[in-house]
């Protein structure tokens, strides 16, 4: 993309948007992958409570389905859930760079994504929620600040996210472990036939939402310090006027593309949910970054 094209402009034309689309299409698969293991984590679960109290005996049966689903689920389904989500950052890799002007970093992220398979990913996907991914103040920047300015955004954005996702996962963690104990002790159950009829059952949930609250805190964490080096380079062109290198958006872009192969995502519905505030929250900590910048700095035409 040439860099005479402010970003916000050219982010919306349709050979960038299709990449948008496309990833869209492949996270979307590995999150259904996410809920056909939560589905039955979270069956197993509720079935605890119920067997205990109405056929004790089928406790040991209970566990034994439990660990088997665990297994499968961590294996195969996840395996499932990995592949789309890598193929998701693929896309994602492959927009940032064509927008941005970095170059492809094929040990990192392999080949790019194939022209066909952008286009079958991408078919019937709705972009009218999709346009303008970037903030509009990146076009007030010169080159690379305008490129710092998208790459801190896009970490702001997942920071705050990931974070209050952890939380959620923490309290609804705590919250569940809470009821079990507290069926166990109002049906008398000694600890044995807790450990098998209730906790057991339930050992699926908690590992998955131990391990979400885990990574997503991680990815939070992750995606600060990445934050935190943008500011630190935006401190210096406010302060004196120091550009950095269109090498070290490449660095950062490396540090981005590791978070979204590797790490979680958090549920389309609470990204739905979240998605006006975070919008909101975006541009006003663009514009007013972009706005302590020096004028030499900023392009002519939107000054």
């Amino acid at each position: 993309m040439p860099s005479d094209t402010p970003i916000p402009d050219a982010q919306n034309r349709e050979d960038l948007l299709r990449f948008i689309r496309a990833w869209t299409h492949r996270y979307g698969i590995a999150q259904r992958w996410r809920r056909a293991r939560l589905t039955g984590t979270v069956l197993l679960s509720l079935a605890g409570p119920v067997v205990v109290l109405a056929a004790p005996d089928s406790g040991p049966l209970l566990g034994a389905l439990a660990a088997l689903w665990t297994v499968l689920a961590r294996t195969a389904l996840g395996d499932l859930e990995q592949g789309n989500r890598r193929r998701g950052a693929g896309l994602q890799e492959a927009f940032d760079t064509r927008l941005f002007g970095l170059s492809w970093n094929a040990p990192l992220a392999g080949r790019p994504p194939a022209p066909e398979d952008v286009d079958d990913d991408a078919d019937g996907v709705d972009d009218a929620l999709l346009r303008n991914w970037y903030p509009a103040a990146a076009g007030e920047l010169v080159r690379p600040l305008d490129v710092l300015l998208c790459q801190r955004s896009s970490v702001v954005w997942g920071r705050r996210t990931h974070t209050t996702y952890a939380a959620l996962m923490l309290a609804l963690t705590t919250m569940w472990w809470i009821v079990g104990v507290t069926i166990g002790l109002l049906d008398g159950l000694g600890l044995d036939d807790y450990l098998v009829g209730l906790f057991l059952p339930s050992l699926p949930a908690f590992l998955d939402a131990a391990e979400l609250w885990r990574a997503h805190r991680e990815q939070a964490r992750t995606k600060g310090l990445v934050e935190q080096d943008i500011d630190e380079l935006f401190a210096g062109a406010c302060a004196d006027g120091r550009v950095p290198e269109l090498a070290r958006c490449r660095e950062f872009q490396d540090r981005i593309y590791l978070t979204r192969r590797s790490g979680p995502q958090v549920p389309r519905h609470f990204y739905r949910f979240r998605r006006d505030r975070d919008e909101a929250a975006m541009q006003r900590g663009a514009s007013d970054i972009a706005g302590g910048v020096r004028v030499d700095l900023r392009r002519s035409d939107a000054c």
